[in-house]
């Protein structure tokens, strides 16, 4: 067991550097910046008059245009990301006064990376960020474990092990290591990954040896990580920088965890992780290696823009 579930042979120390450099590459949705009422440009498309409420119109959208001024002024700046507001404002209001999910989760973020970011600044702005203070937008506070299923394990069983790390991935990711022990791929992706562990990206290496072990080790790695702090020596939270525990793995949480707990959010984050500081080539070669990965590992980077801000 010890030689599958070490603590950091599939950890994320070079994960946190690698979001944490995405972001910082990115623009961020200033708090500080809020702009006359011309912020607030609301959509003609969405059904008009007064009938039909839409969001752009509504009290939630119309806060967060004038809060998120920096925000939306930086997406009119891009051939693209404009039509992913277009659909925003022109979508229905939802119960909690804030946008229909479903509708949003139509809308067109772009395709090239500068809109993505730019949709992703808007989002980030919306909430984590000062948007999330406008009352009408309902938009409850953040939990620092959200309701995702690969965080939220049943575990009954006593665990057997005697190291405390071990012990911790027992009582938290049962449901993630059945998995990957009864998936052969999965064993050996894991596998793969230590015989290679001084490679630039052994995860990226092993995923072309062993793709269909990539998805199983993404989500047990995500609950290790999440709740034992594989990404420490110790298997320690407090070991953990401060301010990248309370941004990425509290504020954050939900971004971070639709990323890695998903096989190509996984090797996307390890992609960037590996290359060289600023170099923006390498980052858009990772994105198009992992395109589906792009728009989520974005959305990542403005989250810990907004919760960090230049403070870390």
């Amino acid at each position: 067991m010890e030689q599958e579930r070490g603590n950091g042979r599939l950890g994320s120390g070079r994960l946190v550097m690698g979001v944490a450099l995405a972001a910082l590459l990115s623009s961020a949705c200033s708090s500080d910046e809020t702009g006359p009422g011309g912020g607030s440009s609301t959509s003609g498309n969405g059904g008009g008059g007064a009938a039909a409420e839409t969001w752009g119109t509504s009290e939630c959208g119309v806060c967060v245009h004038d809060v998120c001024t920096a925000a939306f002024q930086g997406c009119s700046a891009d051939p693209e990301c404009p039509a992913y507001v277009e659909c925003l404002d022109a979508c229905p209001v939802g119960v909690d006064g804030n946008v229909e999910p479903s509708c949003e989760a139509g809308c067109p973020r772009g395709t090239g990376t500068e809109s993505l970011r730019a949709a992703a600044a808007i989002d980030a702005c919306r909430d984590p960020g000062v948007g999330a203070d406008c009352a009408a937008c309902g938009i409850p506070a953040r939990s620092c474990l959200p309701d995702v299923p690969v965080l939220g394990q049943t575990c009954t069983e006593p665990s057997v092990e005697t190291n405390p790390c071990f012990i911790c991935q027992d009582e938290n990711c049962c449901e993630t290591i059945a998995a990957c022990d009864a998936n052969p791929e999965c064993v050996a992706y894991r596998q793969c990954t230590r015989d290679n562990q001084d490679a630039e990206d052994p995860f990226n290496l092993c995923a072309q040896l062993h793709p269909d072990g990539v998805q199983d080790a993404a989500a047990g790695t995500t609950c290790a990580t999440f709740h034992c702090a594989i990404d420490t020596p110790s298997c320690n939270p407090e070991e953990r920088d401060p301010c990248l525990a309370e941004c990425l793995y509290c504020d954050c949480a939900l971004e971070w965890a639709e990323v890695q707990a998903d096989a190509e959010g996984f090797l996307l984050s390890w992609c960037v992780g590996a290359c060289p500081a600023n170099d923006t080539a390498c980052d858009q070669a990772c994105y198009d290696a992992h395109p589906s990965a792009q728009a989520a590992f974005l959305r990542l980077g403005q989250c810990i823009l907004v919760a960090c801000g230049e403070d870390c």
